[in-house]
């Protein structure tokens, strides 16, 4: 490739590497969010959002503890292409009755609704569209 060429690729990779993980970190800050995000009981729940880079997380933490969490979006922030794809999981054991609206404090399927807020706010900031993204 040449000078020109090389200039390009390095600034289409750093334009997916930002905006990939402004996703994730804004998936996570939704799902966070009170009000709209994890219904919260002890906490437990919404602290078990985990982003991660290569695999998801299967650790969960201990109570509300969110130490695993900022150790994911830390190494969410540091990513870069060619480690693997992003991930934001939850291994809590009752986060899929939540999502179903199981709990009067957050409607039924508000992790898609977390994930469509994040991709417009993004698409909004940084003009990128990842098309329709959905929860697996």
């Amino acid at each position: 490739m040449g000078e020109a060429a090389d200039r390009l690729q390095a600034k289409l990779y750093s334009l997916i590497e930002r905006a990939a993980k402004a996703l994730i970190l804004e998936v996570n800050r939704e799902l966070r969010k009170r009000g709209t995000g994890t219904p919260v009981d002890t906490g437990h729940a919404r602290a078990s959002w985990i982003p991660a880079v290569g695999a998801p997380t299967l650790l969960e933490p201990v109570g509300a503890d969110s130490s695993l969490a900022a150790a994911g979006a830390a190494r969410v922030m540091a990513f870069k292409l060619g480690q693997g794809m992003l991930f934001i999981s939850n291994v809590a054991p009752y986060i899929s009755r939540l999502n179903a609206g199981h709990s009067k404090q957050a409607p039924a399927l508000f992790v898609e609704r977390a994930i469509a807020a994040a991709i417009a706010t993004i698409k909004a900031k940084t003009g990128v569209d990842f098309g329709s993204v959905t929860a697996l």
